[in-house]
C-alpha cells in the first residue's frame, strides 16, 4: 500500500514537471 502511493507520487511529479516544461516552451 504505500510502495502504491510512492509510485502515485512520483507520477504526480512527473506528470508537474512535463507540464511546467511545456508552459515554458509555450511561455
Amino acid at each position: 500500500m504505500i510502495d502504491k502511493a510512492i509510485i502515485v507520487l512520483g507520477a504526480l511529479i512527473s506528470l508537474l514537471e512535463l507540464i511546467r516544461y511545456l508552459l515554458q516552451l509555450m511561455g
